[in-house]
């Protein structure tokens, strides 16, 4: 019903009460369940106190009404009824104001949402559903602290509060205290509340951004157990678990499915199902989903630095290092991407240009060990071993049980005439790696070269 006729039906009601008809007019009222009980009102007798229970009824029937046009979508409707309301006594104004929050929340004004909000909680400072919703808002406009002391309120009042526990807990993970975020999320999925599945995804996320993949798949596969379209991203999120257990296949399958679950196509899905193709040597589905990224997304960084990946396998280097280069003017701060092209430049023979480049990734990541090693590989095949020992020297004081940079440092050594320091560097990797056939080789070798016969038979025979 709308307000007019809600606002009729109080008049139709009126009249009948005023012509002593009241038998009509609780006959009516028991056609709507907003009016609670009229058969107690018939006896009572007084004029004023029908007229007051007839207007009250209206008006829950008339907040209802916005409720339902809330429910629908319909925030127009739904705030002129909760306008309509507020001055009346019919429902608690804490009520009006805090369905007046969601309205307003809805649909993006939000200082008038937390106005009211306030107001809300000014009446009636222990208001659950009000506390709740306020905290809710103040997480989603970036005040996660605010957000925290709200839902604190809630469950001091009542601990059996499970949504407020995993708002809590999403509070939590922008404030990026996950441990207290995965507690909250415990505690919401062991109170059973009806959207236990939400705790499950987001403790999921939580699993999975702690490199615990396969107690992440669970929670996923749980929050699947029921579906809702909300959580249609669920199995976008198993598949990079997967992903990150290297199961390559189940996540192109997670991916597949992902796809025929939205209705627009989304970069981000073919981005990552390229680089699960990239893994399964499938480099040609993999240029085709970073081409398809790439056309939904002509800036997507990734999704070049991908097709790049899978052109430089299949040889095409050139084409390869036109990608990588696109990538850099996209993000030039990414070790990675400038790693990718002295990759790429070094299977072109451009040497100078792959150091170069190398330069630039150590530069933005002095830290990592593999870029010194990639780099010292260049220099050596660039002719450049004394430069070349300086980075794999460089390894090896990053991470001291790294034995490919002692075997790629005694080879140096070697061709560079220092027989003594090459064995020495091949005895540090056999320790590390006492069945790493090249380096009894090298070390064989290198003791021919100093005409040590017997113990280079040793080696060979290791």
């Amino acid at each position: 019903m709308s307000i007019i006729e809600l606002k009729k039906l109080k008049q139709t009601l009126l009249g009948l009460i005023q012509k002593q008809e009241r038998e009509k007019a609780v006959a009516l009222m028991r056609e709507y369940d907003f009016f609670d009980s009229p058969d107690t009102y018939l006896n009572a007798g007084s004029w004023e106190g029908m007229q007051r229970y007839t207007a009250e009824g209206i008006s829950v029937g008339i907040f209802q009404q916005g409720n339902e046009h809330y429910t629908t979508g319909e925030y127009e409707q739904a705030l002129a009824c909760f306008q309509e309301v507020l001055p009346t006594d019919g429902v608690p104004k804490e009520m009006v104001y805090t369905n007046m929050g969601l309205v307003y929340a809805d649909t993006g004004e939000y200082e008038q949402a937390l106005a009211h909000f306030d107001k809300a909680l000014e009446l009636s400072p222990a208001m659950l559903f009000a506390l709740n919703n306020r905290g809710r808002l103040y997480k989603e406009l970036g005040y996660p602290e605010k957000a925290v002391a709200d839902f604190d309120v809630v469950l001091e009042i009542d601990a059996q509060f499970a949504l407020a526990y995993h708002n809590r807990g999403l509070a939590y993970m922008d404030l990026d205290e996950l441990e207290k975020a995965k507690q909250d999320f415990d505690d919401a999925i062991a109170l059973d509340f009806e959207d236990k599945i939400f705790s499950y995804f987001n403790r999921g996320r939580l699993f999975q951004a702690w490199g615990l993949h396969h107690e992440a798949i669970a929670d996923f596969k749980l929050a699947l157990s029921e579906y809702d379209p909300k959580l249609s991203i669920t199995s976008y999120y198993m598949g990079l678990s997967y992903y990150g257990l290297h199961e390559y296949e189940k996540a192109v399958q997670c991916y597949d499915h992902v796809m025929t679950l939205f209705e627009e196509e989304d970069a981000l899905i073919y981005c990552n199902r390229a680089l699960a193709y990239l893994n399964l040597q499938n480099f040609e589905q993999c240029i085709a989903d970073a081409n398809r990224a790439i056309e939904l997304s002509p800036d997507f960084t990734e999704a070049y630095n991908n097709r790049g990946l899978g052109y430089l396998n299949m040889g095409l280097a050139e084409e390869a290092l036109a990608d990588f280069q696109k990538a850099i003017t996209l993000n030039d701060s990414s070790f990675f991407l400038y790693l990718n092209e002295a990759r790429a430049l070094d299977s072109l023979g451009k040497y100078e240009e792959a150091i170069a480049s190398f330069g630039k990734a150590i530069a933005l990541a002095p830290e990592n060990p593999d870029l010194y090693y990639q780099r010292g590989k260049t220099l050596y095949m660039a002719g450049k071993g004394a430069e070349a020992i300086a980075d794999f020297t460089a390894v090896v004081k990053l991470v001291p049980n790294y034995a490919v940079a002692y075997q790629m440092r005694s080879l140096v050594y070697a061709e560079l005439g220092n027989l003594q320091q090459a064995i020495l560097d091949s005895d540090a990797a056999i320790k590390i790696a006492p069945d790493y056939a090249e380096a009894y080789h090298r070390r064989a070798l290198s003791k021919i070269g100093l005409g040590q016969y017997e113990e280079a038979l040793k080696d060979c025979e290791a």
